[in-house]
């Protein structure tokens, strides 16, 4: 499991020993990441130090593309999906018990972060319902939000509904803080809406803002934060304090929230290792390379990927959370993953 802790010693020793269990827990269970760990002559037993989680044996994110990568009964789980915007796509099971170690997280960061509860805030999901979203992780996540919090989603049938969220939006109870979430791209759909009708909001101050996913607009050219932050300021009537970026991706069963200074907060249970793109080795802290994490959240699949990112990691932060602080930089280019990465896929087969 994953939480927040305020000590650096206890962050370590709790990581360390959620991800020594979890390990142990996927070496027995999943056949394909033993097979994978045994080439590499790694097993539970070599997990002794902080610093051999390094070792760990860690799956390509195109492993999740080509094999069925889980430590549970597979009929049993909920298979989860990436988008697929490079065709072939990821597949990752998930139990009951992962899925709720997912929600549990997003309510204690909102809670923690943000100051919201199930009590005192209302989500407008630009997303669909869980049901409508099928198997695309990021908008099945979203719309489970429901079973947590009081929830509306505005995408039924494919079709984003702009007039009944502004309408919605205006009729909101004062007593709850409105929550707006949705993928940059769906924001943007809705200020087009809402230029080309001539309407914008002015919403309360302690309005949240989330986004999540990917960073594209409609035509595929690359949208920036300031320039999403300045539409809301313009739509909305808020600014950047009110505004804040989620990343997750489908191998991954912990988000990371941005805190108060605008930076991605990891908890304990969960490491992130930064590598060389060739030779694969860590890399010391703030330094860039590619990005892989030990996740010991999941019961049902091995959370031990190499993602397709390129990032860095810090530890400690002005707002005062203890613990490793993610910065994501970009999509690993193909030329950079010509190194140890592309050897691996065919060990777990």
């Amino acid at each position: 499991m994953v939480k927040f802790l305020e000590n650096e010693n206890e962050i370590r020793d709790y990581t360390f020993s959620e991800i020594k269990k979890s390990f142990a827990h996927h070496y027995q269970s999943c056949e394909s990441y033993r097979k994978f760990c045994d080439f590499h002559e790694f097993t539970p037993e070599k997990l002794i130090s902080f610093e051999d989680l390094y070792s760990i044996p860690q799956i390509p994110t195109s492993i999740f593309k080509s094999l069925t990568v889980c430590s549970a009964d597979k009929d049993s789980c909920k298979c989860c999906t990436s988008s697929g915007t490079k065709g072939a796509v990821s597949r990752i099971y998930r139990d009951d018990q992962t899925i709720r170690a997912f929600l549990e997280t997003i309510v204690a960061d909102a809670g923690r972060m943000y100051g919201l509860t199930k009590e005192n805030c209302a989500v407008f999901n630009l997303g669909p319902s869980a049901e409508e979203a099928g198997d695309i992780w990021l908008a099945y996540v979203t719309g489970f939000l429901k079973y947590a919090v009081d929830t509306c989603n505005y995408m039924h049938g494919g079709v984003l509904e702009t007039e009944k969220l502004l309408a919605d939006l205006k009729g909101c109870s004062t007593d709850k803080r409105i929550v707006l979430l949705g993928a940059p791209a769906l924001f943007m759909r809705v200020f087009s809406d809402m230029d080309a009708a001539g309407v914008s909001l002015q919403l309360p101050e302690n309005t949240v803002v989330f986004t999540a996913g990917g960073w594209k607009s409609k035509t595929g050219a690359p949208l920036t934060r300031e320039a999403l932050c300045g539409l809301f300021t313009k739509y909305f009537g808020i600014g950047d304090a009110q505004y804040f970026d989620v990343y997750n991706q489908v191998e991954s069963n912990t988000p990371f929230f941005e805190c108060r200074c605008h930076n991605k907060h990891i908890p304990a249970g969960f490491l992130a290792v930064v590598r060389d793109p060739v030779t694969f080795e860590k890399v010391e802290d703030g330094k860039e390379g590619v990005v892989s994490f030990l996740d010991s959240s999941s019961s049902s699949y091995p959370a031990f990927v190499i993602t397709d990112d390129i990032g860095s990691v810090t530890n400690g932060c002005e707002c005062g959370l203890q613990g490793q602080v993610f910065h994501y930089v970009r999509r690993v280019r193909t030329v950079e993953t010509k190194g140890c990465a592309l050897k691996l896929d065919q060990k777990m087969a």
